[in-house]
């Protein structure tokens, strides 16, 4: 496969491979492609953990916040306190 760099890309390119961190655009590009498969099997299972609290909310079982009990138990959190 040929990957062509976007012009706006390419210095930035250059000047990584040039500081001596990669050999070649081919080992940039596949570190940046290392990066966003990472990231985004962490957002998938970011999405698993949140879609059970998303499905209770659709069934209607969510509670109102109180937003004074969340600034109170912040403080004491920041305070070290249980």
């Amino acid at each position: 496969m040929t990957v062509d760099i976007p012009a706006e890309f390419s210095d930035f390119v250059q000047n990584i491979i040039s500081r001596g961190g990669f050999a070649s655009e081919a080992d940039v590009v596949g570190a940046g492609l290392r990066l966003l498969a990472e990231r985004e099997r962490k957002l998938e299972l970011l999405r698993a953990e949140i879609l059970p609290a998303l499905e209770s909310l659709d069934r209607g079982e969510g509670r109102p916040l109180d937003i004074e009990d969340v600034i109170a138990r912040g403080h004491k959190r920041l305070a070290g306190e249980k």
